[in-house]
């Protein structure tokens, strides 16, 4: 993979490639809902660029290699780690893929009035086909420019608020709101709220589309300054997203939301800007998911290309793509219905529970075995994919079964420290 983007660059496409659908119309619809605790979320995603910075960002940059399994495969040259690690990864890539489907294809339809089959169709076949004709680098260019109407969007929303309405007027008038900046019941207890910060903060350097963005950039300074960038450019746009949260509460605490919380943000751009506000926001918002749609497939296909198949024949490429888009349709046909925060959440937790041991142990620890990094892997990213589906989520919502095997939401809390202590433990007697 060339280098061909300074530090800039990279820093806006790594925002690009990291802002989707849950962090846009999620943040602002659980806000809205929820209060206070919809900025838990958004101060998890911040925390965790940090830690991938100091843990991950500059030894990943000081090799010259094409992957973060490449990198791993430096300690371990044996394509068994590189088959175990390329299929968690492809698993993380293809859970988050079927998310911000989803999320798109209810979108095009919510906007289109097209049926939801249809309109996967189309966000699927659209991607696969931009991301054939463009690969990295056009997805890159597209991510860049996503970046800067995803903010022009957000100012201009936040103008109309301060232009149209007195907010201060009706937060005062308003008792209800008075505890808006209380944290509420989105957890179901303190492990959930652990666990899931586990997930935020490991998970972001565990994720294969964004660890994939540090080898298009020349050097370990410039690999820093991109996660410094992409930090500020994140923190400034969470902020503004738990604003138009905020604000969608008071403006809009009347209105029937009858489209649920994510379609938050759209009822507040009709609300300020009529029809022409209402399409321009669903437009870009769709443009925000397709960016991070394209790069998931980029990062998935160089994983199977290079990884799991290791050709380096241009036409596999093409197969990688199109067979990731098959399965990503086929599964975003069959779990339509699901929540699409769940998703996302698994993917993190998944990331933070396989990739993450296995890349910070192979950087900094030298006692580590090839089998045991392999053991530890696995069986981290099974137990996270086993008790999230005992646990509520899948047991009784899903399931409806009276009571869950496992009583908690998120996993990661046991299932990224059993790994950790699997590689240590094993490494002493399995080599």
């Amino acid at each position: 993979m060339q280098n061909k983007f300074n530090a800039f660059q990279n820093a806006l496409a790594l925002f690009g490639d990291y802002i989707g659908a849950a962090s846009f119309l999620g943040i602002v619809g659980l806000t809205a809902t929820k209060g206070f605790d919809g900025l838990f979320y958004a101060v998890g995603w911040i925390v965790g660029w940090p830690i991938m910075l100091f843990l991950v960002a500059e030894p990943m940059s000081r090799r010259g290699v094409s992957t973060y399994i490449d990198l791993i495969a430096l300690r371990f040259d044996d394509k068994d780690v590189k088959v175990v690690l390329s299929l968690t990864g492809l698993l993380c890539v293809l859970i988050f893929l079927v998310a911000e489907l989803i999320g798109a294809a209810w979108l095009l339809s919510l906007v289109s009035r097209v049926g939801y089959n249809l309109s996967l169709f189309i966000v699927t076949l659209t991607s696969v086909c931009f991301v054939l004709w463009g690969g990295m680098f056009v997805t890159t260019w597209f991510q860049i420019y996503k970046t800067v109407i995803l903010f022009s969007l957000s100012f201009i929303i936040l103008f109309l608020i301060f232009y149209k309405i007195n907010t201060n007027s009706i937060f005062l008038s308003n008792a209800i709101f008075s505890n808006i900046f209380l944290p509420q019941t989105i957890f179901r207890s303190s492990f959930d709220y652990f666990s899931l910060s586990f997930a935020l903060l490991f998970g972001t350097a565990g994720l294969p589309n964004i660890l994939i963005r540090f080898f298009t950039v020349p050097d370990r300074r410039s690999a820093r300054i991109s996660v410094f960038l992409a930090t500020l450019l994140i923190s400034i746009f969470y902020l503004i997203v738990f604003f138009l949260g905020v604000e969608s509460r008071l403006i809009l605490e009347k209105k029937d939301l009858s489209d649920g919380a994510n379609m938050v943000l759209l009822h507040l751009a009709r609300y300020l800007g009529q029809d022409l506000l209402f399409y321009l926001t669903a437009i870009i918002t769709f443009i925000t998911i397709f960016a991070v749609v394209s790069g998931l497939f980029v990062a998935g296909a160089t994983t199977l290309k290079e990884d799991v198949i290791n050709s380096k024949k241009s036409y596999i490429w093409a197969f990688s793509v199109i067979l990731i888009g098959i399965f990503a349709f086929l599964l975003a046909t069959i779990f339509k219905g699901q929540n699409v925060a769940f998703m996302v959440g698994l993917s993190y937790s998944l990331a933070a529970s396989s990739i993450f041991p296995a890349l910070f142990c192979s950087i900094y620890l030298n006692s580590i075995s090839k089998n045991a990094l392999i053991l530890g892997s696995l069986v981290g990213a099974a137990l996270a994919i086993l008790l999230t589906i005992l646990g509520p989520t899948v047991w009784v919502d899903i399931f409806h079964y009276k009571k869950p095997i496992y009583p908690f939401v998120d996993s990661t809390l046991i299932s990224m420290p059993v790994s950790f202590i699997i590689i240590l433990f094993f490494s002493r007697f399995y080599k």
